[in-house]
């Protein structure tokens, strides 16, 4: 045999060798059912089915499938599988769970993970080795699969304390979140990640997901997440304060660590605890809490004017009294920051007539230096005091102001000034003159408030019919109506916006002919051709307008009958409402107002129905609602066969609502005495609104309601309850107030209340 032989023979018989002592040294894989791990691990990458089952086989291996399961960590997905992902992140997605997925294989380290999860506690010796290798994915589902695993030993803890502070910030947020799930068992864990609020190393990003797993943390990590907020390190401190944002507003906790940081030496951590502090859960009926106005109250003096401020805006926030407010708000005005200044005039503005005393600082705030300041001053004096006629050239000079919005506003606030016509109707008769479309719409829709008074600018509003711009025609029809007949000589402008303007046009001029044009046969044709056209947006107004011409015949009489009986719900709504204007016979009221409170619990019986974008759909429009009850109400003793339906609508049922119900039937008084039983019932209601307005209407139905439900005085006082600090809204305004609709393209017109007989 030649030497070349020999050494080929040689390496055969050393590879055989080298094989047969791997096969006999390595260590066997672990079995389940006659199949080793990698069979299992193979059908896991392919399985269809659920976590537990393809978990199965390897909780049954135990800790002996654990190396194995994280070799799955360090493995790359295939190049097919990659390429079948970035194309599939660019399809929507009801093309991509079409798509069949036959042949690929995809990542099996989630699957992996899960797997290991599921074993528990006997993995953790290879899970803590894992948190040292050097590859990354390894640590990184190491960390996730440590934090699922309840309880976590001391060792897991250090491992994941290590990875806490790994080069990798991803592997860091996974392992401070971990961390943060196993505080009950490990409350020194918590000084830790506190501490890593503190290194300099770590980004904002980083530092504001860290003081998230904080807050998180729950009962057994408040303890240190208190002392955290005693941090020598202002920036830790902030961090924690601005986390607490994220906790329930109810969470008595969250409000004991704001008081904490409302007393904080840095000016920023006590601001924004401040501000917190002030807020209050919208979605449910309840006053924030009385400990944290008072120490907002008791914070009021702070020496930075940032935190003063953010105190003030809660305390508002808060809806605390105008006693308690008012003094403060007027300190405010003395502020040297024009916005502080500005700011507290305009909340000044919200208690309205209660904030007489606070008069003489608002005047002495019309000579500001701010242009800002001094319209804040005069626009709350509307509010506040409509009879302080020196206000009134303020505003006229901010009409020269550089801000668009303060000029604007300024023309829009004269016309709150009532008292002060001689000196505002002037000013806003030049202001229809501005070369400023927007001022000249705001001047025609501020005149409108001082009705005939401001008939010397006539001319100029019949000028701008003609003229105008869309919005600034629409202003001043709305203006001339308030003129009544006295404004004859605008009918020729008016009805050709009513026969050619646009939607809005249409409406206006609707009701300004049905306010100028009493008695004109041939105003009366028009409204009457508008309220037969086939588009319903021009109908509603015309409708509405016949109705306050009244029944002068009987055309007119015929069109709202038919109205009132049409199958689209908003034209039967203006129709019933004209008919109550008209003064006409209310029995032609009652089946149309059954017919409509029926298709409330019937919303789906309206969905078919379309015209363009008009909605059709009454049970979401709060505006219809309120309406129908009032008409409900207006009709008196006649409503008593509608009474049933106001009960059945009593249930809660969501399209209309069992508060606007109970209200009607309150308002009704005696002839709804058949709702007693069922209004009885609804004082038990979890929610305290409609709890208050059960009561409101027991209260108006029965004179000794409160002798035959001894709780109702309670229940009437309930929602007042903190009635040291806060304002309550009243349920009773929902349904008695008087609001203009805001219209906008889409939407359904509605002219606003009836003019006054």
């Amino acid at each position: 045999m030649s030497r070349r032989r020999r050494i080929i023979a040689l390496a055969v018989v050393a590879a055989l060798a080298g094989a047969m002592a791997y096969r006999w040294l390595a260590p066997r894989e672990p079995a389940w059912q006659g199949q080793p791990i990698s069979y299992w691990i193979d059908e896991m990458r392919v399985s269809s089915g659920g976590a537990d089952e393809f978990a199965r086989p390897f909780i049954a291996m135990g800790s002996n499938a654990a190396p194995w399961l994280i070799r799955e960590f360090g493995k790359e997905d295939s190049r097919l599988w990659t390429s079948f992902v970035s194309l599939c992140q660019k399809l929507p997605p009801e093309i991509f769970d079409a798509l069949p997925r036959p042949g690929l294989t995809p990542s099996t380290r989630q699957s992996a993970a899960v797997a290991l999860e599921k074993i528990g506690p006997p993995a953790f010796p290879t899970l803590i080795r894992a948190a040292r290798d050097l590859n990354r994915n390894v640590r990184f589902f190491t960390t996730l699969v440590l934090g699922r695993i309840h309880p976590l030993s001391s060792e897991a803890a250090e491992a994941l304390l290590r990875l806490f502070r790994d080069p990798d910030a991803e592997i860091r947020m996974a392992a401070a979140t971990a961390l943060g799930r196993n505080l009950d068992a490990h409350q020194r864990v918590m000084t830790s990640l506190v501490a890593g609020l503190d290194d300099a190393w770590r980004s904002s990003f980083e530092r504001e997901k860290l003081a998230l797993v904080l807050v998180f943390a729950g009962p057994a990590g408040f303890p240190t997440l208190l002392q955290s907020l005693q941090h020598t390190n202002a920036g830790v401190r902030l961090a924690i304060t601005q986390a607490l944002a994220k906790m329930e507003i109810a969470n008595t906790n969250r409000t004991r660590a704001l008081l904490v940081a409302l007393r904080d030496a840095d000016p920023p951590v006590r601001a924004k605890a401040a501000e917190l502090l002030g807020e209050r859960e919208r979605t449910k009926y309840l006053p924030p809490s009385p400990e944290a106005a008072a120490a907002l109250l008791a914070a009021v003096h702070d020496p930075d004017a940032a935190v003063r401020r953010s105190i003030t805006d809660s305390l508002m926030r808060c809806g605390v009294k105008a006693d308690i407010m008012v003094p403060l708000l007027v300190q405010q005005l003395k502020e040297t920051s024009p916005n502080d200044r500005q700011q507290a005039a305009n909340w000044l503005s919200y208690f309205g007539a209660a904030a007489k005393s606070a008069v003489p600082a608002l005047v002495e705030a019309l000579q500001d230096e701010a242009v800002v300041v001094r319209f804040a001053a005069a626009t709350t004096l509307s509010e506040v005091a409509p009879d302080r006629c020196e206000t009134v050239p303020v505003l006229i000079e901010c009409v020269t102001a550089s801000e668009l919005l303060v000029r604007e506003s300024a023309v829009s606030t004269l016309g709150k000034f009532l008292p002060c016509a001689a000196t505002a109707i002037p000013a806003l008769k030049t202001f229809l003159t501005n070369e400023s479309a927007a001022i000249q719409t705001f001047a025609a829709r501020a005149l409108t408030e001082f009705g005939k008074a401001a008939l010397p600018a006539m001319p100029e509003l019949i000028r701008l019919v003609q003229i105008g711009e869309v919005e600034t025609r629409i202003q001043a029809m709305n203006t001339l109506a308030n003129f009544g007949p006295t404004a004859r000589a605008a009918l020729p402008g008016i009805s050709v916006a009513l026969t050619s303007g646009s939607e809005w046009e249409r409406a206006a001029a609707c009701r300004a002919l049905g306010l100028i044009g009493a008695g004109d046969p041939e105003v009366i044709g028009l409204l009457i051709e508008t309220a037969n056209s086939p588009r319903e947006e021009f109908r509603l107004p015309a409708i509405q307008s016949l109705g306050w011409l009244g029944a002068t015949n009987e055309r007119v009489h015929a069109v709202l009958s038919r109205a009132a009986d049409d199958a689209s719900p908003w034209i039967r709504l203006a129709g019933i409402q004209a008919l109550i204007d008209a003064k006409l016979p209310l029995e032609e009221c009652v089946p149309p107002l059954q017919s409509l409170l029926k298709t409330f619990n019937q919303p789906a019986t309206l969905s078919n129905q379309t015209s363009g974008n008009f909605p059709t759909d009454l049970s979401a429009n709060y505006e219809a609602k309120k309406r129908i009850c009032q008409a409900i109400i207006a009709l008196g003793p006649i409503a008593k066969p509608i009474v049933p339906d106001l009960i059945e609508l009593l249930e809660g049922r969501p399209p209309f609502g069992a508060e606007l119900s109970a209200l009607t039937l309150g308002e009704l008084k005696f002839v709804a005495s058949n709702a007693i039983p069922a209004l009885a019932k609804m004082l038990a209601s979890p929610s305290a609104y409609p709890r208050y307005c059960a009561a409101v209407a027991l209260q108006n139905i029965l004179p000794d309601a409160a002798t035959q439900f001894p709780h109702l005085p309670n229940i009437l006082t309930e929602l007042h309850a903190a009635t040291n600090f806060f304002m309550t809204p009243d349920p009773r305004d929902w349904l008695t107030r008087q609001d203009s609709i805001q219209t906008s393209p889409g939407q359904i017109i509605f002219l606003g209340n009836p003019p006054p007989r």
